[in-house]
């Protein structure tokens, strides 16, 4: 029994050195997710690191420097980047979604007023919704 358990300690002790770079940073599923530490071109170019984009400016925002410990790089879905909706369709938001990271959970909105609560982060052309979640 002694030498099973020794031996379930050193797969699982390799499966962690192997582990993806990516999944270091808690990005849940490397096909689905990216993370916003500004070492890669991001999911359109097939990396799952992005640039640091808004997350910066949104994070100094509050009071906080992105990529430390009380603002962690945050990750998100490949959809959450990509307009839901076509301003000049039927629909209004150019882009909702969610991003998160081991202590916040981000909520972004473009295209509409800001709701009730809701912070934005006024970039030139172009205005951010968003709403941070303390996790925990």
């Amino acid at each position: 029994m002694r030498r099973f358990l020794q031996l379930v300690m050193i797969a699982i002790a390799i499966a962690l050195m192997t582990a993806s770079p990516v999944l270091a940073h808690g990005v849940p599923n490397e096909k689905n997710w990216h993370i916003h530490d500004g070492l890669g071109p991001g999911p359109a170019a097939g990396d799952h690191h992005a640039g640091l984009v808004i997350f910066p400016a949104l994070f100094a925002q509050e009071g906080l420097v992105y990529g430390t410990s009380a603002a962690p790089y945050v990750w998100c879905t490949n959809a959450t980047d990509k307009g839901l909706l076509d301003p000049g369709g039927q629909g209004t938001v150019s882009a909702a979604g969610h991003c998160r990271s081991d202590v916040w959970i981000v909520h972004l909105l473009r295209g509409i007023e800001a709701p009730a609560g809701w912070s934005t982060l006024v970039i030139p052309g172009d205005d951010f919704h968003y709403r941070l979640t303390r996790i925990g």
